[in-house]
């Protein structure tokens, strides 16, 4: 297999996971029907960002984002129903938020 083939297949599996878009980074905005059970961590991201999940039972149930450098973050995150952030209830489809260096967030399902 030629190198540039091999790493359009990772890249193919990343955009699965994570999409960064010019309106927030996306996690598992094409989730396979058939992935019941997943769990992947230490994605970069632009905004230097560690992203992580797990789904379970076909579902995301947890993200876990950790800020390298501070800033800003738009993460949406396709949860239908109420979540939490860090132990803390909220609704809508998105997080938007400003971050410090080394933080870590927690986002899971109600």
């Amino acid at each position: 297999m030629q190198m540039d083939a091999g790493m359009g297949a990772v890249t193919a599996i990343l955009e699965l996971l994570v999409q960064c878009r010019q309106d927030g980074i996306y996690v598992l905005p094409g989730l396979p029907k058939h992935w019941h059970s997943l769990t992947f961590d230490g994605i970069r991201t632009e905004g230097a960002f560690l992203l992580g999940g797990t789904v379970r039972e076909g579902e995301l149930c947890e993200i876990r984002v950790t800020s390298l450098a501070g800033g800003p973050i738009e993460l949406v995150h396709g949860f239908h129903k109420a979540w939490k952030l860090n132990g803390k209830a909220g609704k809508g489809p998105r997080v938007s938020r400003n971050t410090r260096p080394g933080e870590t967030l927690k986002l899971s399902r109600d």
